[in-house]
């Protein structure tokens, strides 16, 4: 039986620091790829509590709406009261002798 010569091996020429280096090198990516893996849950997390914020924020906005144009109708109504009464005293005015 002919020995594939295309077949991969490992020589016992390459030192064990490259091996370890090596392995070292894929450790540390692991480590790496876990670390932003849970970076990114965390700013996921983040994301999700910023949206429920925003959407408050967006409620509150609308109801602040609604409340302005309450206090505009009963400002303007105020103000027909006031030159109602303004009126009736400027001709209580001109009755006098």
């Amino acid at each position: 039986m002919e020995p594939n010569s295309e077949a991969w091996h490992l020589d016992k020429k390459v030192p064990v620091a490259i091996i370890l280096t090596i392995l070292g090198q894929f450790l540390i990516g692991l480590w790496f790829v876990a670390k932003l893996d849970a970076k990114v849950e965390e700013q996921a997390a983040r994301l999700a509590k910023t949206e429920a914020q925003i959407t408050t924020i967006d409620r509150e906005a609308r109801d602040f709406g609604t409340r302005i144009v309450r206090i505009e109708e009963k400002t303007s109504s105020m103000l027909a009261i006031l030159q109602r009464v303004e009126r009736f005293i400027d001709g209580r005015r001109t009755d006098l002798p």
